[in-house]
């Protein structure tokens, strides 16, 4: 990382760090944008680190990527360690301070526009939001590649860095698991089921299929999943078929009825009306668009 020095960064920007990778572009964007990066960084808080905050005019999203520290939300406290993401925003009051002895490292986007309140929402990260990620080196990827948009000389860098923000957002939703660890078990249990839908989709027919061989409650396996992935183990299990009919339909030459009965249809047109519900297209339709692409 790279010293900022005070005098060409946003006021609000901290200056008890000892190092800082960040950058900020347009700092008024207009009222009618959809979605705007304002700024983001790295940064390595010093020992006299400490922010606080009764509101903020931007969306932030922060994920800690080293130390330990406390963060506190809306009055709630919570423990700061490697993981951890949060976000905040206008009228959400928030305190930032590293443990004694300890220096945190975070990444952080400020943002602003018509959809990211909504966008945060989507993806389970409303300002106040608190999680943990299961995978910590998919979230320091994303950030990188944003602050190296945000660094670019690039004329289209603004346009790149929402994009790049979307990115982010939608990995956070892919991998962010719930804050504690009285979350954790069942969040575990979740991962378990997905672990083996994923592997073994093709093979089971029905929910309590996957349960069975998971050895959990159904019912409680369908509620982990609306939980976490909100869908329902069926939605999840059918993707996998149609995805999986579609390439079987495009890479051989096998009659719709009989990928059909492969996938576990034992109605023909039970399966044209799923196939069509997922891609839009009848499979007969899909046919004759592969073949003539």
């Amino acid at each position: 990382m790279k010293k900022i020095e005070p005098s060409v960064q946003p006021e609000f920007f901290s200056t008890q760090v000892s190092e800082a990778r960040r950058f900020f572009l347009d700092l008024g964007p207009r009222h009618t944008t959809d979605l705007a990066v304002v700024c983001g960084g790295c940064e390595q808080s010093d020992p006299h680190y400490k922010i606080h905050r009764t509101t903020f005019p931007y969306f932030c999203l922060e994920y800690v990527a080293g130390g330990h520290g406390t963060l506190v939300l809306d009055g709630r406290s919570y423990t700061l360690q490697p993981g951890v993401v949060f976000t905040y925003g206008p009228g959400v009051e928030h305190s930032i301070i590293p443990d004694e002895g300890h220096s945190l490292l975070k990444y952080f986007v400020d943002f602003i526009g018509r959809k990211a309140g909504s966008l945060l929402k989507d993806y389970g990260l409303a300002p106040g939001t608190i999680r943990e990620a299961a995978s910590t080196g998919t979230l320091v990827e994303n950030f990188n590649e944003l602050i190296a948009a945000g660094l670019s000389a690039s004329r289209h860098a603004p346009r790149l860095c929402a994009l790049q923000l979307e990115c982010l957002l939608i990995r956070c939703a892919d991998i962010q698991m719930p804050y504690g660890a009285s979350e954790l078990r069942a969040y575990y249990t979740y991962q378990r089921c997905l672990k083996h839908l994923e592997e073994h989709g093709l093979e089971l027919r029905t929910a309590q299929d996957l349960a069975t061989a998971c050895h959990v409650n159904a019912a409680y396996m369908c509620r982990l999943f609306q939980r976490f992935n909100h869908a329902s183990p069926y939605h999840h299990m059918m993707r996998l078929r149609m995805r999986a009919a579609a390439q079987r339909l495009i890479d051989s030459n096998q009659l719709i009825k009989e990928v059909a009965g492969e996938l576990g249809f034992d109605d023909p047109y039970h399966f044209s009306r799923a196939f069509k519900k997922h891609f839009g297209v009848s499979p007969d339709q899909f046919v004759k668009l592969g073949r003539r692409s």
